[in-house]
């Protein structure tokens, strides 16, 4: 069944019901992402990023199911979908037998198991996104101790 059948609620906006129910499937009933994802209709990634945002989980790969979701063949074909339509960013990209040889800019070549490549591609993203978390951390520090100068020098 195509995935886009399986998750027909995907990247619908969230109702304060969906949530309710999202919160009430993981707290209470104790299921996991794959599990919930097959009741409410949404991707697996999806429901750990709400999970995220509400406060259930303070990191992704913490939430209940995580590890069996990126092994399981969903998340292996949707990280080939996603890496077939990004390639065009890498200057050779071969899949072999269940491997990746990448050519970098200076011609070399790096040879990966698929498994290991689409991981590590993965937790760069996590980390673009953790930089990105701490420059608007860094951001909000800064305008605190703006502030704590400003309140210093009118005393």
């Amino acid at each position: 069944m195509e995935q886009e059948t399986l998750f027909i609620n995907a990247g619908k906006p969230w109702t304060p019901t969906d949530e309710l129910k999202l919160k009430n499937l993981y707290n209470d009933n104790m299921l996991d992402i794959m599990e919930i994802s097959s009741i409410l209709k949404r991707e697996p990634g999806g429901i750990l990023s709400r999970l995220k945002k509400e406060n259930c989980i303070t990191d992704k790969r913490e939430g209940r199911g995580y590890m069996t979701y990126i092994n399981s063949d969903l998340y292996k074909q949707k990280q080939e979908k996603r890496n077939l339509s990004t390639h065009g960013k890498i200057t050779t990209l071969e899949l072999k037998n269940e491997t990746i040889i990448k050519e970098t800019p200076t011609k070399s070549k790096i040879k990966l198991f698929k498994s290991d490549y689409l991981c590590l591609n993965e937790e760069v993203k996590e980390m673009k996104l953790e930089i990105i978390e701490l420059k608007h951390t860094i951001k909000e520090m800064i305008e605190m101790m703006k502030a704590i100068y400003e309140f210093d020098a009118t005393q």
